[in-house]
Parts: structure tokens; sequence; C-alpha cells
């Protein structure tokens, strides 16, 4: 028995229902991690590979 490989499936395995997207549109889901996230940011700043580089004049 030879091995072809992994056989690709022709539809993926998650579907993203679209009707989400408008029913939580600007609603925060997970406020204590929101919080958590916003108080690193302000402690350490944003880590250097994750800035976006400035245009140079």
């Amino acid at each position: 028995m030879k091995n072809k490989g992994l056989i690709k499936p022709k539809y993926p395995g998650i579907y993203i229902d679209k009707t989400l997207d408008e029913k939580y549109a600007g609603k925060v889901l997970f406020k204590e991690k929101l919080d958590e996230a916003n108080r690193v940011l302000k402690t350490y700043g944003v880590p250097k590979s994750a800035q976006v580089p400035s245009e140079k004049k």
C-alpha cells in the first residue's frame, strides 16, 4: 500500500455564520480580557515586532 499524501477535502471543515457579524458588531464579548490587554499595553507598550513601520519623509 503506497501513501499518496493527505487527501484534501472539497469543502472546509469549519463554517462561519455570516449573520454573527451583524449580531455582534460593535459589542465587546470578553470585557475582562479586553481590560487586561489594555492594561498590559499601557504598562509595557506595543512590542517592536508588532509595530507598523512609519513612513520616512
